[in-house]
């Protein structure tokens, strides 16, 4: 959550401050969804685990080599001993 992206994301006020803005609508991403938005593999989770796909996602890309190894560890790890799926796996039901 420190990241650049997270940190400096403008926020609604921001975008009315320069942008005419009449209404904020969530844009649902589909599970399915290929183009590298992190929540778009809340179902699928073992896909971060490659390395194109992990480059896809800039909030990933932002993170030094060895935080991003170091998290695919734990996520690969999480689930392989089940514990992703015991913590999070409602999310590979949500539509």
């Amino acid at each position: 959550m420190a990241l650049p992206s997270e940190t400096g994301a403008p926020g609604i006020d921001d975008v009315q401050s320069v942008l005419e803005v009449r209404s904020v609508n969530p844009v649902p991403v589909p599970s399915d969804s290929i183009d590298g938005f992190a929540g778009a593999y809340r179902r699928r989770p073992e896909a971060c685990l490659d390395p194109v796909v992990r480059a896809g996602i800039p909030s990933l890309v932002l993170l030094s080599p060895e935080d991003a190894e170091r998290g695919a560890k734990r996520l690969r790890d999480d689930l392989e001993s089940g514990e992703w799926d015991a913590r999070f796996g409602f999310l590979r039901e949500l539509p």
